[in-house]
């Protein structure tokens, strides 16, 4: 297993070691679990820093403890190489654990466990930019339930990124478990079948909403018409911990959501313990001085 460390338990709640610059708080709220699943392009994609707009997401994920699931064996190498996750897995994920063919393409960020549909690839880019989705070759590879790979010793998510080129609607469905921990979901999602058979962003939004989710925003990617990056958040009545309103906190401050923020600041005050929310406040106003 290639760049996982030993003990996957340590390694992802090992804290901010001795190098590290010291925080301006001495004491600090629990660290966010942030799954990025398919996590190639790194921790900031699909992140606002990686669109140049709103709050650089470097000032908050600083507070987060990385894990990648990458199925390219030597890119999951690099990512672990580059100080931007403690863990980092080799697998491609899916609904159930098992084999599935990877379609792997011209453009190795489009490569799928779903077949693209070259006929409406063509009728959405133009024929250079369809010429990446052309099939190099396809491998049979082991995929994994995102719920049995938790329950093997990683720390339940509090945030889940998912860029995996239409399997974004099964790894949800199938993971129960995570999804119950899980406060913030981001997932690349499709408004047309550009791979065959793939469910549809909507289809995806309605599953989400059955389990407490609704939709905080969508970027939109001019380079691809076809997929958005779609920012979930749970019901803010289904928040009950200090851990799960710093969560979705951070992401309604680093969106710049300032009137969901506030909304939210005046149920947590209700809520939490003033020294609780001492240390939460002063987490986001460092965040957003450095933004």
């Amino acid at each position: 297993m290639v760049g996982v460390s030993a003990n996957l338990v340590d390694s992802c709640f090992i804290r901010r070691n001795k190098s590290e610059t010291k925080p301006v708080m001495d004491r600090q709220p629990a660290d966010i679990v942030f799954y990025d699943i398919g996590a190639r392009l790194g921790a900031n994609y699909m992140l606002p820093e990686w669109f140049n707009h709103m709050r650089p997401a470097s000032a908050y994920t600083r507070y987060m403890r990385k894990v990648a699931f990458e199925p390219d064996e030597a890119e999951c190498t690099k990512l672990l190489a580059s100080g931007q996750y403690e863990t980092a897995l080799p697998y491609a994920l899916a609904g159930t654990d098992g084999t599935r063919t990877l379609f792997v393409l011209q453009e190795p960020t489009c490569s799928s466990l779903f077949p693209p549909d070259m006929a409406v690839v063509a009728e959405i880019f133009s024929p250079d930019i369809a010429q990446k989705f052309s099939v190099v070759r396809k491998t049979a590879v082991e995929v994994r339930n995102l719920d049995s790979v938790a329950a093997e010793g990683l720390p339940m998510p509090d945030w889940l990124k998912l860029d995996t080129q239409g399997a974004e609607h099964e790894i949800l469905t199938g993971a129960p478990r995570c999804l119950q921990h899980a406060s913030v979901i981001i997932a690349e999602l499709s408004s047309i079948r550009q791979y065959a058979k793939q469910p549809l962003a909507y289809e995806t939004q309605a599953f989400l909403a059955t389990q407490g989710f609704h939709l905080l925003t969508c970027n939109y990617k001019p380079h691809c018409p076809t997929e958005h990056d779609f920012v979930f958040v749970k019901n803010f009545s289904l928040l009950s911990t200090a851990r799960e309103y710093f969560s979705v906190l951070l992401l309604l401050s680093l969106y710049g959501q300032d009137i969901a923020k506030a909304s939210l600041l005046a149920q947590m005050r209700q809520i939490l313990l003033p020294e609780e929310m001492s240390i939460i406040e002063a987490a986001i106003e460092q965040c957003e001085n450095q933004a």
